[in-house]
């Protein structure tokens, strides 16, 4: 999928983090044992693949960044040139040599209110076409930066860590290890194969993998704006590439799926990590509270076997910069000099809009996004129609992409020890 996102210096410091990390992952792998089973042959595969993957996008955004830039100072070179063109201008029509000469007359006649003839006479001339002007501005040239003043929205996470699938059908179906079979004495992570003592001459007792399948099932993300056509006319800027970039239907279509990759009902949208049934709520110790406690609660939840992360909403800041331990001792914030966490029991800390506020269910999470299904149907296309409202004047534009998402675990995990469940989605209720 070709979903466009802002390429910044952090975002490739972020892409090259991940591919590290996933080579870590390798790494510890191979350590571990002398001999691969299947299984883990299959793992080490598919973090060696993430890996080169992600290392191929960081390399590619920053030949991207290396081409803006170069593009940018070109585009700076010929808008100095076309001022400078139109300062000559300027000078010509008032009857200076020089712009120089110019410049300083509209200098003396704004700073120090000295007048010139030629500039009055550039006046009148202005008045008569219907400018006006009293302190001068009529004389200088009228300019509209060539650049749209937006902000950044969040970087998408869902598409960073989750697992993007290509779907070449509407509907695909995927196979997967039933995890659910755990209990007391057998571990829920081989999806139902066991291992057992025999004697000499013993009949080995058996033991079934045990499958299921994830539907996805790709619904339409669109979206839809009406532009003047005098605007798409008049204005410096091109409109087109405004609404497929970051800061328009771009950033737009990334945002929603990341928020509904948390927060989706699944009823005609992706299901979110929020409403999943493999998700465990964790009760925290006091109402409207995130505490130390919480916390550490919610890690001995977690599946430690990937790559957690905490996603918090941005409401929940000031309890976890204020966080105390259990003699009320400040743990992060000794002075105001200190700076901020990023990181909460070792896992990286991703400050969110798309959470609930500071006391409701959700609003801060623990999460392995590598337990997401995100797959792609289509690229992002865009349309254009000059006709539908002709009689209005008007350019439609309409952007649509094809996705369907949901947690590919659908029930949480019971360990080993027969009691303990664990989920890479853990929610404070």
């Amino acid at each position: 999928m070709t979903t466009i996102n802002a390429i910044t210096k952090e975002k490739v410091a972020e892409l090259y983090e991940e591919a590290a990390r996933n080579l870590k992952n390798a790494q510890e792998l191979i350590g571990k044992h002398e001999t691969l089973s299947d299984e883990q042959k299959t793992q080490y595969d598919a973090w060696m693949a993430n890996m080169d993957e992600i290392k191929n996008r960081a390399e590619r955004a920053e030949e991207l960044m290396t081409a803006e830039a170069e593009l940018s100072a070109r585009q700076s070179a010929q808008k100095l040139a076309q001022e400078k063109a139109t300062e000559e201008q300027k000078a010509k029509e008032a009857g200076f040599e020089h712009g120089w000469e110019y410049a300083k007359a509209v200098h003396d006649w704004t700073v120090n209110g000295v007048r010139d003839p030629r500039l009055e006479k550039l006046q009148n001339t202005k008045d008569m076409s219907g400018e006006t002007g009293i302190t001068g501005g009529f004389l200088l040239p009228t300019q509209q930066n060539q650049e749209i003043l937006t902000t950044r929205g969040e970087a998408s996470e869902i598409r960073n860590r989750g697992r993007v699938v290509p779907m070449g059908a509407r509907t695909v179906d995927f196979p997967a290890v039933d995890y659910s079979k755990g209990e007391a004495g057998k571990s829920a992570f081989f999806g139902g194969v066991q291992t057992y003592y025999v004697e000499e001459n013993e009949e080995i007792d058996e033991s079934e993998p045990n499958f299921k399948v994830v539907e996805l099932k790709a619904k339409e993300l669109a979206g839809y704006v009406e532009i003047p056509n005098s605007l798409l006319r008049d204005s410096p800027v091109s409109l087109e590439a405004f609404l497929q970039g970051p800061g328009s239907f771009g950033g737009a279509l990334a945002w929603q799926e990341d928020y509904d990759s948390l927060r989706g009902t699944g009823a005609g949208k992706l299901l979110g990590i929020l409403n999943s049934p493999a998700a465990i709520s964790v009760s925290r110790e006091t109402a409207s509270k995130f505490q130390f406690e919480d916390a550490v609660t919610m890690a001995s939840r977690m599946i430690l076997s990937g790559s957690p992360l905490w996603q918090i909403s941005q409401s929940v800041m000031p309890q976890l910069y204020q966080m105390v331990d259990s003699n009320g001792n400040n743990i992060w914030q000794g002075s105001a000099a200190v700076g901020k966490p990023d990181t909460l029991l070792g896992w990286p800390i991703k400050w969110t809009e798309k959470l609930p506020a500071l006391g409701t269910k959700g609003d801060v999470c623990l999460v392995d996004l590598s337990w997401y299904l995100l797959g792609d149907r289509q690229a992002v296309t865009m349309d254009v129609s000059r006709e539908h409202r002709f009689r209005s004047n008007q350019t439609a534009f309409r952007v649509i992409e094809a996705v369907d998402g949901k947690p590919w675990l659908d029930a949480p995990i019971t360990l080993a020890d027969g009691a303990t469940t664990v989920s890479p989605f853990v929610l404070l209720d």
